[in-house]
C-alpha cells in the first residue's frame, strides 16, 4: 500500500499544483486588472481544493479499506463500490465543513492580498510608477511557491483523512500512529511527543 500511496501522492501534486498556481495567479491578475483587493474572488481557490479533497480522499480511502479488508479476512470482499464512495464522499463533505474549508480559502486569499501589498510597498520605495508595478506584478509568479506549498498539504492532508474514513468504515477497530518526520520543516515539539496512538473506532 506505501507504494500505492506514493504513486498516488505524487499523481496528485502534478495534477493540482498546477490547478493552484492557476488559480492563484488568476488572483493576482484580477488586482492587476481593478486594482481593488477587494475584487479578489476566491471561489475558483475553493472549487480546487474541494476537488482535491473527494478525489484525493475517496482513493485513498478505498486504498484503506481494501488493505484493511484483505488483512482481516485473507480474501477481499467489496460491498458495493458506488454505495461506499457516496459514503467516503459525504462524510469527506462534512470533515470539510466542519475544519472550515471556507476559511483556509480566506486565509490562503488574504495571504495573496498581503503579497501584493509587499509588492506594491516595493515599487513604491523604489520610485516606480505604479503601472510600472502592476505590470511587473502580474509576470512576478510570486504566488508560485506558495501553489506548490499548498498543493503538498493538502494532498497529504486529503490522503490521511481518506485513509482514516476507509479504515473506520471496514467496521474493525482499529488505530492511527502519527510519526512526526523530525526534520527542518516540523514545528519544534518535545520528543516525548513527536509519535502519538489515537483509536479511531
Amino acid at each position: 500500500m506505501n507504494s500505492q500511496y506514493k504513486k498516488l501522492y505524487t499523481q496528485g501534486l502534478k495534477t493540482y499544483s498546477p490547478q493552484f498556481k492557476k488559480e492563484l495567479q488568476k488572483q493576482v491578475d484580477e488586482f492587476c486588472r481593478t486594482q481593488d483587493l477587494n475584487a479578489i474572488s476566491s471561489k475558483g481557490l475553493k472549487k480546487t481544493l474541494y476537488s482535491l479533497h473527494i478525489a484525493m480522499g475517496t482513493k485513498t480511502a478505498e486504498m484503506s479499506y481494501k488493505s484493511l479488508k484483505k488483512t482481516k479476512n485473507g480474501i477481499l470482499v467489496i460491498e458495493q463500490k458506488g454505495w461506499l464512495t457516496d459514503l467516503w464522499q459525504n462524510v469527506i463533505t462534512r470533515y470539510l465543513d466542519l475544519k472550515g474549508l471556507s476559511q483556509l480559502v480566506e486565509e490562503i486569499t488574504n495571504t495573496t492580498k498581503e503579497q501584493i501589498q509587499r509588492f506594491l510597498k516595493k515599487g513604491i520605495l523604489e520610485g516606480k510608477p505604479l503601472q510600472q508595478t502592476i505590470k511587473e506584478l502580474k509576470q512576478s509568479g510570486i504566488t508560485n511557491y506558495r501553489a506548490e506549498l499548498i498543493a503538498r498539504t493538502e494532498t497529504g492532508r486529503a490522503a490521511n483523512v481518506g485513509s482514516m474514513i476507509g479504515a473506520v468504515s471496514t467496521g474493525l477497530k482499529t488505530n492511527k500512529i502519527w510519526i512526526s518526520t523530525l526534520d527542518a520543516r516540523t514545528r519544534r515539539i518535545p520528543p516525548d511527543k513527536t509519535d502519538h496512538l489515537y483509536e479511531l473506532s
